[in-house]
């Protein structure tokens, strides 16, 4: 089926401020992203909670490392949600990674 789409950018450019944007795309997630890159390279969004994928996922497996560099790039912090407390999420050293999980970017 094919469905028409917009760039998220072009959807919220009369938004000033967009303090929590929550993307769960069933690991679509990279594309999601850039389609609100305009936003999120200066700043106009303050908070991005993304469902993304491990390696273990049938849907585009290690997402999490596109998303993880992505919001890096556009000077994001990324944190991992371990029982009720944010904790700085190292990407590159994390080894417990699940099907699929929630991460939290915070502008610096």
């Amino acid at each position: 089926v094919q469905v028409q789409t917009s760039r998220g950018d072009e959807v919220l450019k009369n938004i000033p401020i967009i303090h929590w944007l929550k993307i769960d795309v069933e690991g679509n997630e990279e594309a999601v992203i850039i389609g609100f890159e305009e936003l999120l390279k200066v700043k106009r969004i303050l908070n991005v909670w993304c469902e993304v994928r491990g390696p273990q996922s049938d849907r585009n497996a290690n997402s999490y490392l596109k998303v993880c560099v992505l919001m890096q790039q556009h000077g994001y912090t990324c944190y991992r949600i371990r029982e009720g407390k944010a904790e700085v999420f190292d990407f590159s050293q994390e080894q417990s990674i699940p099907q699929y999980f929630d991460l939290l970017f915070k502008a610096k």
